[in-house]
């Protein structure tokens, strides 16, 4: 019982697949011709006088059906299909997760400084990968065709310590005419750090 239940149902499935395709209104409307043709042929084969009047009548009443089943289907409206689909399609989320305001460069480089490295490490893995905003005075740039451009800026005059900012090589063009000594604002995503600098990858600056 449950194949057949599954055939019938896999039938009906393609019945109306059919349905919904242009062959199957080439169909009917072969078979609006082929009811008053029949009767035509059916007249002669027996030799007997036809009306014309029943050849008409067949034919309209043919044509009747086959146009209220062409336009009594259920038709899908473009204008309301496509906002629902857009209601459904979901939103990109915003990847970036930014430090909070009291995770300075200066706090990051500060775990360096009373612990080794490997303690260091450990304390500072969660903060790799999220993203910061740093501000600074331009001591170098450096280009590295055709991949990236390194920024190095200090946070104060005649500091020991700074952050190496990576741009993508997009950013080329706009760094070239930076002078050094020059502030500018950044974000940037936390790669990784030791007592003296912290690094930033996929950095963007700020206007």
């Amino acid at each position: 019982m449950r194949f057949v239940a599954e055939k019938e149902s896999r039938l009906r499935t393609i019945l109306i697949e059919l349905r919904s395709h242009i062959l199957w209104d080439a169909i009917k409307l072969l078979a609006v011709l082929m009811i008053p043709t029949a009767y035509v042929v059916l007249q002669k084969f027996r030799r007997l006088n036809w009306d014309w009047f029943v050849f008409g009548g067949l034919f309209v009443l043919s044509a009747i059906v086959f146009l209220i089943d062409r336009f009594s289907r259920p038709r899908v409206s473009k204008s309301k299909k496509m906002p629902e689909l857009i209601a459904q399609a979901p939103a990109v989320p915003d990847k970036r997760i930014f430090v909070g305001e009291r995770i300075t460069p200066k706090y990051l480089r500060d775990l360096f400084k009373d612990q080794t490295t490997v303690q260091a490490e450990r304390v500072f893995e969660p903060f790799k990968g999220k993203w910061i905003r740093v501000w600074g005075t331009i001591s170098d740039i450096h280009a590295h065709p055709p991949r990236s451009v390194q920024v190095l800026i200090y946070e104060e005059p005649q500091a020991f310590s700074g952050l190496s900012l990576s741009f993508n090589w997009e950013w080329n063009e706009r760094l070239s005419i930076i002078a050094r000594g020059e502030k500018i604002e950044a974000v940037g995503r936390i790669k990784s750090a030791h007592v003296n600098s912290l690094f930033l990858d996929d950095c963007e600056l700020v206007d």
